[in-house]
């Protein structure tokens, strides 16, 4: 019978070296607007189901404002742990990929935002899968909008790369939305974004065509492929 051995050292390395990338991300009222928009537009389909939230990658904490129910937010940015615990919100300080909850542990992983920074997206989604209980509450960009990189965004991924991702992982999607430039709460803060700049790389939106922004996806608890 053969051994496999493991040696995790490289990886612990490049890793490191990757979390060196870490930006502060305060709050800012775009970003608040469309959180709220999320919530308002789909997790209220579910609400009287959650009675917790762990927020994974949750910046500042500020979802905890928005929401009713017993919230726990993990962030890994020092400046971002600061100023949550400033304004007294329930953040620790921790790794999404090796998150301290356990197993079954809260009713809903909210994660908006944050698996774009995951340099393993899939164990990511593997570890959401275990703590949560019911279900997960992804939201993330849209590379036809955002383009696929920029600073610590190492997984900027198209839905039908998602749509596998989650499958593998074991999320059953319920509920699916597209948040589009056409939204209002997209339009009060980008009023008129004709032209963005990405990382010095110019990007043309057509006029009267509505692109995608972000996708949202509120998830159940299945088996998963990958165990």
């Amino acid at each position: 019978m053969s051994e496999t051995i493991r040696d995790w050292s490289q990886i612990d390395h490049y890793y490191s070296k990757l979390l060196e990338s870490i930006y502060k991300q305060p709050e800012d009222s775009g970003h608040t607007d469309w959180t709220e928009d999320a919530l308002d537009r789909v997790f209220t389909l579910y609400k009287d189901r959650v009675n917790s939230i762990l927020d994974v990658g949750c910046g500042t904490g500020f979802v905890q404002d928005l929401v009713s129910c017993r919230y726990e937010g993990i962030t890994l940015g020092k400046h971002d742990y600061q100023d949550a615990k400033k304004n007294e919100r329930n953040v620790k300080r921790g790794d999404i990929h090796y998150l301290p909850q356990g197993n079954g542990s809260v009713d809903m992983v909210l994660a908006r935002h944050v698996l774009e920074h995951s340099p393993m997206p899939l164990i990511a989604l593997m570890e959401w899968w275990r703590v949560s209980q019911k279900y997960l509450f992804l939201i993330a960009p849209a590379p036809e909008y955002w383009d696929v990189y920029g600073r610590n965004h190492f997984s900027v991924l198209y839905k039908d790369q998602l749509y596998w991702l989650l499958q593998l992982s074991g999320w059953e999607i319920l509920v699916e939305q597209d948040f589009k430039t056409s939204d209002i709460s997209f339009k009060k803060h980008y009023a008129n974004n004709t032209k963005r700049i990405t990382e010095g790389k110019p990007m043309i939106d057509v006029p009267g065509v509505p692109k995608v922004v972000e996708y949202r996806f509120f998830c159940e608890k299945t088996i998963p492929r990958v165990e």
